[in-house]
């Protein structure tokens, strides 16, 4: 008997003190371990929470800072609409001298003709020649070297109905024109009844642009 209390007390011995509270100190959690554990995982969770803080205010200033155009570009636009001449004034650009002769609007087409006008459009018709200052024969293509632009920037062509609807000896005449001859003709475009602040860019022929120079812009004065 006496030596089976011995093993017993020596097995109790090797796995921990017995408390009176009646757990076993060698096997349970010191309080200042698991306060110190609650301590570190507080810690990594305020860390993560200023990390995701910062990324959120990081993502929000690069949203900003990108919401509207730099300044400089937004000078650019306007420049390029801005005018360097008035109606009637000759002006020479990839290839061609023009100049604009009257311009008519609203214009409405003589009585007879296939299109007409409708609400709330109008016509706008302008009469003008085109020479050749190159050195070479070309033809001036009235629907890509023309832009009309409101103030508002929107841009209207030449449109071929309204051309259509012009009289046979009116109209701008096709084909190359020789170096230092000219043609005159009429062509017409279809702008909204309210706009207004018109300019004209005259872009010459494409293949005798100067891109390291200004396209001339015309104020119609409408």
């Amino acid at each position: 008997m006496a030596g089976t209390i011995a093993l017993a007390a020596a097995a109790c011995a090797s796995q921990g003190t017995v408390t009176s509270a009646g757990t076993t100190s060698g096997s349970a959690p010191s309080a200042s371990s698991t306060t110190a554990d609650s301590a570190s995982a507080s810690t990594s969770a305020s860390q993560s929470s200023s990390s995701g803080s910062q990324s959120s205010s990081s993502a929000e200033s690069g949203a900003s800072s990108t919401s509207s155009p730099p300044d400089d570009a937004s000078a650019s636009i306007a420049a390029k609409f801005k005018p360097t001449a008035k109606l009637h004034d000759p002006v020479t650009y990839g290839g061609f001298k023009f100049v604009i002769n009257s311009v008519t609007f609203p214009y409405t087409p003589p009585a007879g003709s296939e299109f007409k006008p409708t609400d709330p459009e109008v016509w706008m018709n302008i009469d003008f020649t085109a020479t050749n200052v190159a050195d070479k024969a070309m033809p001036f293509s009235w629907i890509t070297d023309l832009e009309l632009y409101d103030s508002e920037l929107n841009k209207y062509g030449v449109t071929v109905v309204g051309f259509d609807s012009l009289p046979k000896d009116k109209q701008f005449p096709d084909g190359d024109i020789s170096p230092g001859q000219s043609k005159t003709g009429e062509v017409v475009i279809i702008v909204p009844k309210t706009s207004k602040g018109f300019v004209l860019r005259m872009l010459g022929n494409m293949w005798h642009r100067d891109y390291n120079s200004e396209v001339p812009v015309i104020d119609m004065g409408r």
